[in-house]
């Protein structure tokens, strides 16, 4: 459960604790407890970012923008909307109309990166 949500195996701690639990909710509890840890975010925006054709433009050309200074903006909204459990279809909104949807919001339309 751990490789699977966070991409890291669990600590000899997480592991005695999880073992020592014997609630009926235990387990429950644990995937709540590796929802909530940032490193969910991190690793399955990894994920997404493949979906989506994430990458830092460098090219010596003047026809494509160089987006390496300012790609991470959009990179951290991925993860940081994953750990806040934003639906899927809105973060799609986001990225193609968070400009419009919320002009006024610099959370929002780093979304725009896309």
């Amino acid at each position: 459960m751990s490789l699977d949500l966070t991409g890291l195996a669990p600590s000899p701690a997480e592991i005695r604790n999880f073992v020592a639990d014997r609630s009926p909710l235990a387990y429950e509890a644990a995937v709540d407890r590796l929802l909530g840890d940032p490193q969910y975010g991190q690793r399955w925006a990894r994920h997404w970012m493949d979906v989506w054709r994430y990458s830092d433009v460098h090219t010596y050309t003047t026809t494509i923008i160089q987006s390496q200074p300012h790609i991470w903006r959009w990179r951290d909204w991925i993860v940081e909307s994953l750990n806040a459990d934003r639906p899927y279809d809105r973060m799609i909104e986001e990225m193609l109309a968070g400009d419009e949807l919320a002009p006024e919001d610099p959370g929002t339309i780093r979304a725009t990166g896309y």
